[in-house]
């Protein structure tokens, strides 16, 4: 390969990767569940609570973090889980502009 070739495929290569999208990966805890956990519950009782905590949704006055809704608004796309919680979570950082698909697996 002459010297010509060699630089002209260095510059495509530099090309290519000047196109190339660098992103980041955010991770996020779901907000403050509508449940109290401030409890006391039998042994019995903790399947049929924790089958409440993951159907609840976010409490009424949670609002994702300014901070939080800075780094969705960049974002292209945005995953949750399934739990309500965490959808509400996504919409609230998103503030509604990307739908998180929220595959159960």
């Amino acid at each position: 390969m002459s010297r010509a070739e060699a630089v002209h495929k260095r510059n495509q290569t530099e090309r290519a990767r000047e196109g190339m999208r660098q992103g980041r990966i955010i991770t996020a805890r779901h907000g403050m569940p509508n449940l109290s956990r401030k409890m006391q519950i039998t042994a019995r009782d903790y399947g049929d609570w924790w089958a409440n905590y993951d159907a609840s949704g976010l409490h009424p006055d949670e609002r994702a973090p300014e901070s939080l809704v800075a780094l969705a608004r960049g974002a292209t796309t945005v995953l949750s889980s399934s739990l309500p919680r965490a959808i509400e979570t996504a919409r609230a950082a998103t503030e509604g502009r990307i739908e998180a698909p929220a595959d159960p697996m």
